[in-house]
């Protein structure tokens, strides 16, 4: 099997484990036993748990939304991500619930980062935008990177005062003005 395929076996495997118990319960003989694999096989791919749940972030949010948003909309690129929060909603909240938020956001702006760098960067040249301050893309980045978890932490306690559709606009605005310099 090759690599990316043993990846996306590993995370899955998480997925399905973590709709059956906390992220917290989950050990990594649990999920080599779900992939018939050993634990060195695992470890040849992920580190830890933490290091395939970064990677799980980039594979289920932080690259459709970069892809979505360069085909379509970053509206339609946000939807999509409060739509994949509202279908594993149980799997979001078993990641909160076995890191404290800080973690859980350190995890997925590490994970991120890199994606949404790139996708500011692809739109603005697709935009022909062109760039004269460097700083100013990593700096986006960052501020979209730590405007994103902050929504879906909302979205995932109810602790949001806004509309689903409320934020998606607002954080599509922010976007565009991201992306406008």
């Amino acid at each position: 099997m090759e690599g990316k395929d043993m990846r996306n076996l590993l995370a899955d495997a998480l997925l399905q484990s973590m709709e059956e118990k906390p992220l917290g319960r989950i050990k990594i003989k649990h999920i080599c036993a779900a992939c018939h694999i050993s634990r060195s096989t695992f470890y040849y791919y992920f580190d830890s748990v933490n290091q395939r749940l970064k990677w799980l972030f980039v594979r289920d949010l932080a690259e459709p939304f970069r892809e979505t948003v360069l085909d379509d909309t970053v509206t339609a690129a946000l939807t999509n991500v409060f739509h994949y929060i509202d279908s594993y909603h149980s799997v979001m909240e078993s990641v909160i619930g076995a890191l404290h938020y800080s973690d859980a956001k350190t995890i997925f702006s590490g994970s991120a980062f890199p994606a949404l760098r790139k996708l500011l960067e692809e739109d603005r040249r697709r935009r022909g935008i062109t760039e004269d301050d460097p700083q100013w893309l990593t700096f986006s980045a960052r501020a979209l990177t730590g405007m994103l978890p902050e929504l879906y932490w909302t979205c995932l306690t109810g602790t949001n005062l806004l509309s689903r559709e409320e934020l998606v606009r607002y954080a599509a605005r922010f976007y565009e003005d991201l992306v406008k310099g």
